[in-house]
């Protein structure tokens, strides 16, 4: 073996599992991970130091280093990028946490016994005689459920817990389902990763219904009333993923959210299943009782279990020198906030199951958007980003090698259920054999209860285009076009249809509706492929004798990346009428479409002039 693990950023995810294959074949041997430091230049002596107050902290706190092409450019030659910023120790010499997984699978490896428990015992906690919470839904969408100590506001529009106070202290806010993370660079240039995620980022929440119940005369329930939520996550495709949320609250102020995820195929994987939202920024001290650094699930063979503390959360996360997701906690049973002062919150998880935390300035949003450290704003002085996951997905190392194993996959088309407890706590006089725990909300069966699949149907029965795809890409041609699986940019082996050279094209697609109220079809954007998006795709509409102009995502990057980018239109017309009114006319049974496209690459690409390629996945007509 030569190089076979690059730890570029967030990475050497699979060790532990190489190393199961080296020492079951003797023959195996050599190998070498790349490599051993960053190679990046320090950038504060040139840098203006900051003046306004606490920002001098956050400065020091993130990597100011240069990377290829920060420092300019020199004629005729071309700069790595960020692909010298591959170390098990950054560019100053200190170790990563991948660097403690090296140590410990060349040492050999130890099984960690998770059944350590902080408090294996159920409080016998009962309701209050005579407590009573009360629930107020406003016409703006917020249902406001108030007890002696605390209040709850929970947005039945957005499908979340938009603020819990205790004792006049803000707790959290913002609490809503996540499925997405700020793509570490393996994730990248993984097929499983960022590309399968694409859209992940931006669902929206279509509510379907909102269940509020007082339960106080339940006497066999710890909570006292519900807010129970159905609702579709939906992408700019229109594809939905069923979801139900289920909001308890008991007279003391514990909280418990349980959610069931129907992934449904919608994406073909996950980066993490939970739940996301705001800290306020005084709280500071974190407790957990579970791995004691950062970890993955195909990075844990370092990890050491037990009861840890850091008086400041920020202190206990790495960052490279690109940002990226970092700084998971896993096989956590329990974990407490607390702002240095009596009030604190501790979040647990069901059971049967650990969960894992991180606690962030940024909001992924930011992190993806920027390239390094030293290029991004100051961080919100109110607020700050929590993660409480169920599940999260590996990290491989698919910058120079394998992406994640399918067993550190989170399958898309899975469902997933969890539920979390929130517990208000008066930090000075608790004692760790008698913190709340989840147990004693127990299980709500309703998530349990599967919810009505979306309308899976296949529409179309075929489709004939004006020339067929390249021999290359046109093996599954038609069916690929609407076999109901989507397509991962970048990744041409399965589920794209391609063509060289074609500035038009027409698909003539027979259905077997009536009419059709909305049309998408996806397409591939990687310049670096030779692969353009449309310039434009057009429906053919015969009552107006005309084409319409479909509208698209997004292009994030034109000259670069990898992406894919979905054409829609809601196909109406209307024709006036002497009696009754205006008609509304939908497309029939059979639909012309014309997508018009660069034969060839742009002047500002470097092979320009070449033939480009053209390649559609999904279309669907409902």
């Amino acid at each position: 073996m030569v190089e076979y693990c690059h730890a570029m950023g967030n990475s050497l995810g699979g060790l532990s599992d190489y190393w199961d294959t080296i020492e079951r074949y003797h023959s195996l041997q050599g190998g070498f991970i790349w490599d051993w430091q960053d190679q990046g230049l320090d950038r504060t002596p040139a840098m203006e130091m900051p003046t306004n107050g606490g920002i001098v902290d956050v400065f020091f706190r993130y990597p100011q280093v240069s990377l290829g092409g920060d420092m300019g450019e020199l004629p005729g030659i071309e700069d790595d990028g960020d692909f010298c910023a591959n170390g098990i120790c950054d560019a100053y010499g200190t170790p990563y946490a991948c660097m403690e997984e090296v140590k410990a699978v060349y040492g050999g490896k130890v099984n960690v016994d998770l059944n350590v428990n902080l408090n294996d015992k159920v409080n016998d906690m009962k309701k209050k005689a005579g407590a009573t919470i009360t629930i107020k839904k406003s016409d703006d969408g917020m249902v406001q459920m108030a007890g002696k100590d605390f209040e709850v506001e929970i947005d039945v529009e957005r499908g979340e817990v938009a603020r819990y106070v205790w004792r006049g202290q803000e707790m959290v806010r913002n609490m809503h389902l996540n499925l997405w993370r700020p793509p570490t660079q393996n994730d990248r240039a993984d097929r499983n990763g960022a590309r399968a995620w694409e859209g992940l980022e931006k669902l929206k929440i279509n509510m379907l219904s909102v269940d509020i119940k007082d339960i106080t005369n339940d006497t066999t329930r710890y909570a006292t009333s519900e807010v129970v939520m159905d609702y579709l996550m939906t992408n700019e495709a229109g594809e939905s993923m069923p979801v139900r949320e289920v909001v308890e609250v008991a007279d003391d102020g514990a909280m418990q959210i349980s959610v069931r995820l129907q992934g449904e195929g919608v994406f073909p994987t996950f980066a993490r299943v939970g739940l996301q939202g705001k800290l306020p920024n005084e709280f500071v001290d974190v407790t957990w009782l579970g791995y004691d650094a950062e970890r993955y699930p195909d990075r844990r063979t370092a990890g050491k279990y037990g009861l840890w503390y850091y008086y400041n959360w920020r202190n206990a996360t790495e960052y490279h020198a690109v940002p990226q997701e970092e700084g998971n906690r896993e096989a956590v049973r329990l974990f407490i906030v607390n702002p240095q002062k009596q009030k604190a919150m501790q979040f647990t998880i069901d059971n049967s199951t650990l969960l894992n935390f991180s606690i962030h300035e940024y909001e992924d949003s930011v992190v993806a958007a920027y390239d390094r450290w030293w290029k991004m704003p100051a961080p919100d002085d109110k607020y700050s980003i929590i993660n409480l996951d169920s599940r999260i997905a590996g990290l491989g190392t698919a910058t120079c090698g394998p992406g994640v194993r399918e067993k550190y996959r989170l399958s898309g088309d899975s469902t997933y259920t969890f539920r979390f407890t929130l517990t208000p706590l008066d930090w000075r006089s608790i004692a760790a054999d008698t913190m709340p725990n989840c147990a004693q909300f127990g299980n709500n069966e309703l998530i349990d209860v599967p919810m009505p699949s979306t309308d899976k149907t296949i529409n179309i029965k075929s489709v004939k285009a004006s020339k067929g795809p390249s021999k290359q890409y046109g093996n599954a041609f038609p069916e690929v076009l609407y076999d109901g699986k989507r397509a991962v940019a970048g990744d041409y082996s399965e589920g794209w249809a391609g063509w060289n050279g074609m500035d038009t094209l027409t698909l003539n697609i027979n259905t077997s509706i009536r009419r059709a109220s909305r049309i998408t079809i996806g397409s591939c954007h990687a310049p670096d492929d030779w692969v353009l998006t449309p310039e434009k795709v057009e429906l053919w509409m015969p009552q107006n004798n005309k084409w319409v102009e479909f509208s698209h995502s997004m292009v994030r990057d034109e000259r670069h990346g990898r992406q894919r980018v979905v054409y829609t239109i809601l196909p109406r017309t209307k024709r006036q009428r002497i009696l009754f009114g205006d008609k509304t006319i939908y497309p029939g049974k059979n639909i012309k479409i014309r997508i018009i496209h660069s034969a060839t690459l742009p002047d500002w690409h470097n092979y320009k002039g070449k033939k480009a390629w053209l390649m559609i996945d999904e279309i669907k007509v409902n």
